[in-house]
């Protein structure tokens, strides 16, 4: 297991704990329990040494383009729900780049 499999983990589980006893009883509540969750995860990978890799962005602009057909959704939604499924990916499956690296020494 790789020191971001087992970060990811733990920051997912904590993630997942923070928002388990939220409910959404109407459809934005959804999106927000969603964006705690997200918000949470990137703090806890932040504060255990990773960051997100430009590497990955790089990579996803062209399918955000691509995804960006229709006129009612934005770039920045596209973006979004991408980088919501690719921050809880910790192994490397399809040779692309992850969605975390770990922070560069300054």
């Amino acid at each position: 297991m790789t020191l971001l499999h087992e970060k990811g983990n733990f920051c997912l589980n904590a993630s997942e704990k923070a928002v388990a006893n939220r409910e959404a009883i109407v459809e934005f509540q959804k999106y927000e329990i969603l964006g705690a969750k997200a918000l949470i995860m990137r703090k806890c990978m932040e504060d255990n040494g990773f960051e997100e890799n430009p590497l990955w962005l790089n990579k996803n602009i062209e399918v955000i383009k691509a995804k960006v057909k229709d006129p009612s959704i934005s770039e920045d939604v596209v973006m979004e729900d991408l980088k919501r499924e690719a921050m809880y990916i910790f192994n490397n499956l399809d040779d692309q780049p992850l969605y975390w690296r770990s922070k560069e020494i300054k």
